[in-house]
This record gives C-alpha cells, structure tokens and sequence, in this order.
C-alpha cells in the first residue's frame, strides 16, 4: 500500500515537471526539455532522499506501532482469560467452602445432640443414683425407727406388766416377756 502512494506521488510529480516544459510549446524546448531534466533529476534525488529519511522511519515506526498494538491485544486476551480463569477459580473455592462450612455446621449440630443425649443420661443416672440413696436412707430410717418403736412398746409393756403384778421383773424375765409380747403383738 505504501509503494503504491509513493508510485502515485512520483507520477504526481513527473506530471507537474513536465508540464511547464510542455505548456511552452514549439519554442525553447529544447532549454525546456534539458529543463525537464533537470527537474526529473531533483525530483529523483528528493524522492530517494524522502524514501530513506523519512518513509522509511515512518514505515518502521508505523510497523513498530502495529506490532506493539498486536502484542498488547494479545496480553489483553492472556489478561482477559487468566482474569476469567481466576473468577472461576474464586467460584470454585466459595463453592467448597460452603460445603465445608455446611459440613462443619452438620458434624456441630450431631455433636451438640450426642453431648445433650449425654448429659441427659448423666442427669438420669444421677437422679436415679440420688434417688436409690434416699430410698435407702428411709429405709434405714424406718427400720431405726421400728426398731426404736419395738424397744419402747417392750419398755412400755413390762413396765405396765411389772404395774399389774405388782412385782419388779428382773432383766432376763423382762427381756423373755418382752418377746414373748412383742411376739403376739
């Protein structure tokens, strides 16, 4: 494309050099044709001049600037992409954790269970436990207590008997009355 503009602007020029030297007509054309020359020559020397001082930087800068362009589309894809990817990535890792924490959540809650079945039960025993001692303990003191009411329905019997006979029993008859008594009682 580019040779095509400077084949252009060199036609451009041929044109606007010849044309003086053709517009002078039949006379002088012999100075118009060497004139002609002349012209051609500058023209020639100021196009290859332009081509390697200025054409062709520009055409090197234009190409660096292209390829510059390209490599800088390309890291916005590789940019782009690995941004994508990572986004994926985040999904992925929120994902897993909130089947993790469900997880947690779940192993907590059975936990919690467990712990409460066990306390439960610990307070079972232990009320069961409480309870068998105090059952125990009024039992002991029931048997205290009849024993307690034998000796003094006993003590009551022979002091009431020893009242009716008038008499005063000696211990061992006591005792032997005693269970005697109690033994119909």
């Amino acid at each position: 494309m580019t040779k095509v503009k400077v084949n252009f602007l060199a036609f451009a020029g041929l044109m606007m050099v010849a044309s003086p030297a053709y517009a002078g007509g039949g006379a002088g054309a012999g100075a118009g044709l060497s004139m002609a020359v002349l012209q051609w020559a500058c023209l020639l020397v100021l196009l290859s001049l332009g081509y390697k001082m200025a054409w062709k930087p520009i055409l090197l800068g234009l190409e660096d600037r292209e390829a510059k362009i390209k490599k800088s589309l390309e890291d916005a894809a590789s940019i782009e992409k690995s941004l994508e990817d990572a986004h994926q990535q985040t999904k992925k890792l929120i994902l897993e954790a909130e089947v993790e924490a469900k997880s947690i959540i779940s192993k907590a809650r059975e936990t919690a269970q467990l712990l409460g079945k066990e306390i439960e039960n610990k307070a079972k025993t232990e009320a069961q436990n409480q309870k068998d001692a105090a059952l125990k303990e009024i039992e002991a003191a029931k048997l205290a207590a009849m024993q307690s009411l034998r000796e003094e329905t006993t003590e009551l019997a022979i002091e009431l008997a020893g009242k009716l006979l008038g008499e005063n029993l000696n211990n061992d008859k006591n005792r032997a009355l005693t269970e005697k008594l109690i033994g119909k009682i």
